[in-house]
């Protein structure tokens, strides 16, 4: 990692997604500072908690992420891991029903989050 990060992390905070059906959060990670996610350089994903919901990229979806990693007992000494947010509009994917969306790279050379759009098939 960096000098100034060391497996394990604990990481903390929320990422989310709004879409147009409710403009409600739908949180797809959420953990308190006392109870963050241990990440390890053998098992550095996050497990995601969510959605509560499908999410319906309609007009657009907007997410949101806040991650910090707790760094002893002072809230003050924790490093903000990912500070971002971004809308994701159904024109930035290509015309495959599969589209990658890279959102959010490499930020401070950290971190970067992929999502797998897929559309789904109707059911009887």
């Amino acid at each position: 990692l960096t000098e100034q990060l060391k497996w394990p992390l604990s990481v903390y905070g929320v990422v989310a997604a709004r879409d147009t059906v409710d403009c409600n959060r739908n949180l797809l990670f959420s953990r308190s500072r006392i109870r963050g996610q241990l990440l390890s350089g053998h098992d550095s994903y996050l497990r995601l908690t969510g959605p509560s919901r499908a999410i319906l990229v309609g007009d657009y979806v907007d997410f949101e992420v806040e991650l910090k990693v707790r760094d002893g007992d002072d809230e003050h000494n924790d490093t903000q891991l990912m500070c971002v947010s971004k809308r994701y509009k159904e024109a930035d994917g290509d015309a495959l029903g599969v589209r990658l969306l890279v959102l959010f790279l490499a930020v401070r050379g950290l971190c970067c989050l992929i999502l797998l759009k897929k559309l789904l098939e109707k059911t009887k």
